[in-house]
């Protein structure tokens, strides 16, 4: 209600806060606090404590007891795999609102879904609003824009005198934002261009708004780490532009700490070399300067106290000429050589507000792996672990089947990730943590469930195919274990129906022998801007390699064509279950050619109609039919020979070894169709 949300409110996570909102940071709550804390800053502060799933079943035929029996010593000397389990996960029972008392940590894991599904809400609005832009996530609520393109399209525009109100746009925009200092947009070029981006970064907010109804803090600047920055001044729901010009005042009072990149080691090993600088002095300013370190608190961009991003300067001075390799041009200090070259070029940079970083596009194509990890304590038993693999598998299933409707692709690898602790009891022994990775293919059955949308199955395949790796690599290098993850990896574009080469043809232009890779075109309106009807070939084009071309049988009920063209889609998309196939085929079998049946296996292979092969179902598939069609094109316009579909098998040996397909030279004279017709046919049967 409106009530509970203008009052203090934090989100918990566990013991601890991972988000205040902005009446309870008037008491001086902070992210990272600890519930306790919060409640003595803010005693009328309300706990919302983020979503957990867990409470994990026992998988099936395996026994949770404590007792430990010879026979059970046996089984786990032969590392036989568990048996597959079955297991939707759920979301805990919500407590009351002013409850701080935590799940268990230990059977619960936390689910971040809520905020990832608003974040993309974000990102398609910020995408959407600028189509021509790139769009970067940064993070489940930062993003990027470079609008540079558009700036420079509405400076054109002014100088052709098609844009008018540009000076108006201009007043609105800096009406609208703060500043570290005024800027001058009729007497720097450059002032112009941000107050520009300001007017572009008051739309995306707007649009955001529109489309979400979430507010958004903006940051305007000529790169990346300053228009971050700058987003962090001027909040809630506010924006704030930073010139270069701007950079000597902002460094002056910034936190060193909450730069991009500081907030971590890095920044601790820096505020080291300051402080033995400040030593060198007198130990009366480096004690002063050990004080000022040790007074900073917070993380990222909330980071308050300790030293200023002016600082960084005292890195770099007269005193030693060229080291590190800089030469002249810039002067590190002695006691700052401890930090690598790499590292000092990036702080030089840093220290005058340069930042060379690009914006990438992400928001079309997504991320390059799916994630779903577990930290726990120390668990001795492998069945717990198990347990781990089944919650996340399960988790990492239904964020592929929201991954592939929203980017319409899917993975072909998945990483699982264990650390296990010191062992000295294996051989050989394990003096220290260890966090090691191995990649697995995508079960054929995850494959097809997540093509159907059934996170259930996707999850129970991900499952066995998870536990049953983590069994073979052994307890020796595995437990005890103290985390465990999946991560799906290696996307490639999900299969789309009529995707088979035989769709560049017009219907009735294929010779008649010539069967088609993915069934019957669709119809086209008369009046669709792209018509798929055939027409007259012109003379000397492309229609000349198919003379021999007679249109096809279309005679036949239909009732029959419905059902062929139903077993040519569902051979070919994997959205369509296994069950479904067979039962097409079934009733349907007795009135096909033998060309146009396929069989498909209970792991999503499908055996190819005109070789026998077997292929995964979907791109794989396809792909190889399409090298059919082009090989058939190929020999009725009595191209050379050699291109021949490659009928490679699921595990990836050659079905035909003879063939090595090298191409063989033919001297063929000007008259003859190996010379001309062939050569164009062989782009068609190339594979790609």
């Amino acid at each position: 209600t409106l009530s509970f949300l203008s009052g203090q409110v934090a989100v918990q996570q566990w013991h601890g806060i991972i988000a205040v909102n902005y009446p309870a940071r008037s008491f001086g709550v902070k992210r990272h606090n600890t519930v306790e804390e919060a409640k003595q800053l803010c005693p009328g502060i309300t706990f919302v404590h983020v979503e957990t799933i867990g409470d994990v079943p026992v998988v099936e035929g395996v026994d949770d007891g404590e007792a430990e029996t010879e026979t059970d010593k046996s089984k786990e000397d032969k590392e036989e795999p568990p048996k597959r389990s079955r297991y939707v996960p759920t979301d805990e029972p919500k407590a009351p609102p002013t409850s701080s008392a935590p799940p268990d940590r230990e059977t619960r894991k936390v689910s971040l879904s809520r905020y990832r599904n608003a974040s993309w809400q974000v990102m398609a609005a910020l995408d959407d609003a600028f189509p021509n832009s790139p769009v970067e996530r940064a993070s489940v609520d930062e993003a990027y824009v470079d609008v540079t393109s558009e700036v420079d399209s509405l400076l054109l525009g002014e100088e052709k005198g098609e844009h008018w109100d540009v000076n108006g746009q201009i007043t609105k925009a800096l009406a609208l934002s703060g500043t570290v200092r005024p800027l001058d947009p009729n007497g720097r070029t450059s002032d112009r261009r941000l107050a520009l981006g300001a007017f572009f970064c008051a739309k995306a907010r707007a649009a955001v708004f529109e489309k979400t109804k979430y507010t958004m803090s903006g940051g305007v600047a000529h790169n990346k780490m300053l228009a971050k920055l700058a987003s962090a001044k001027n909040k809630p729901n506010k924006q704030t532009v930073v010139s270069v010009s701007s950079v000597t005042e902002m460094w002056a009072s910034l936190p060193m700490r909450s730069i991009p990149g500081l907030g971590g080691k890095l920044g601790e090993k820096v505020e080291s070399v300051l402080i033995a600088l400040a030593t060198r002095v007198s130990a009366v300013d480096g004690k002063h300067a050990e004080s000022r370190a040790k007074s900073g608190t917070g993380t990222g961009s909330a980071y308050e106290g300790g030293f200023t991003a002016e600082s960084l300067n005292l890195l770099f001075t007269d005193e030693t000429k060229g080291t590190g390799g800089f030469g002249n041009a810039s002067n590190v200090n002695v006691h700052a050589v401890s930090l690598d070259a790499k590292t000092l070029v990036w702080l030089r940079c840093v220290s005058r507000g340069e930042c060379a970083l690009a914006v990438t596009p992400n928001v079309r194509s997504g991320v390059k792996s799916v994630t779903a990890f577990k930290s726990f304590k120390v668990l001795h038993a492998k069945e717990g672990v198990h347990k781990w693999l089944t919650v996340l598998s399960h988790e990492l299933a239904v964020r592929l089947v929201e991954d592939r409707t929203r980017l319409r692709r899917t993975p072909r690898a998945v990483r699982m990730e264990y650390r296990a602790e010191a062992n000295l009891n294996c051989q050989p022994p394990r003096l220290t943590v260890e966090t090691k990775s191995k990649t697995f293919k995508v079960p054929d059955a995850c494959a097809v469930a997540l093509a159907c949308g059934d996170c259930l199955g996707a999850g129970e395949a991900l499952t066995h195919a998870a536990v049953t790796l983590f069994c073979q690599i052994g307890e020796q290098h595995t437990m005890p274990c103290t985390r465990v993850g999946l991560a799906a990896c290696d996307f490639v574009a999900a299969p789309v129906i009529g995707a088979g080469i035989d769709r560049f043809f017009a219907a009735g232009i294929l010779p008649p022998g010539v069967p088609t890779s993915t069934g019957s075109l669709p119809a086209t309106a008369p009046n669709s801007p792209v018509s798929l009807r055939a027409k007259e070939p012109k003379k000397g084009g492309l229609g000349m390699f198919f003379k021999k071309a007679e249109a096809r049988d279309v005679s036949g009920d239909d009732s029959k064509k419905k059902k062929t063209a139903a077993i040519a889609d569902a051979s070919r998309d994997t959205s369509r279950l296994d069950e479904k196939v067979r039962s097409i085929l079934a009733d349907t079998e007795p009135e096909l050619p033998k060309d146009d049946t396929q069989t498909t296996s209970a792991f999503g292979s499908v055996q190819c109609p005109r070789c026998g092969v077997l292929t995964a179902a979907g791109q794989e598939h396809q792909s190889h039919l399409d090298e059919h069609v082009a090989f058939d094109l190929a020999k009725e316009t009595h191209a050379p020979q050699h291109f021949r579909p490659n009928p490679t098998s699921r595990d990836g040996q050659t079905a035909n070894p003879g063939n090595t397909g090298k191409r063989r030279k033919k001297n063929v004279g000007r008259d003859g169709d190996e010379e001309g017709k062939g050569y164009i046919m062989a782009l068609f049967a190339k594979k790609m």
